[in-house]
């Protein structure tokens, strides 16, 4: 049994790469499909874009009603609660949604309470 190789064969790297593995017998990467893949990466960017902004544009008038109903029930309350989260690669984003309760919630339990 032969233990597992791999060469990488540059001799021509205007035409592709070759690697040489025991477990594939060879793969030959094509320059012109690696671009293909980078031009398909930019293409399904800009309709991701596209379809995320159509869809936010869709149910705007929808959160645009809730938001209404938020600071109708509670107008000295702000209507959209921030809070920063740990996301990929452990880096920080501000992550934004409609609040479920008032500031200062904790010191109002007992008022909050008789309003249920």
């Amino acid at each position: 049994m032969k233990s597992e190789k791999t060469f990488w064969h540059m001799s021509n790297l205007n035409s592709g790469i070759y690697v040489d593995q025991e477990h594939t017998q060879g793969i030959w990467l094509d320059k012109e499909k690696i671009e293909e893949q980078t031009a398909y990466e930019l293409v399904k960017r800009i309709l991701d874009l596209l379809l995320a902004s159509s869809g936010l544009i869709l149910i705007s008038p929808v959160m645009l009603w809730i938001a209404y109903k938020i600071h109708k029930d509670e107008p000295a309350c702000p209507v959209i609660f921030a809070q920063k989260r740990v996301g990929r690669n452990g880096k920080l984003f501000t992550m934004y949604k409609f609040r479920s309760m008032c500031v200062d919630a904790d010191e109002q339990l007992t008022g909050l309470l008789k309003k249920n």
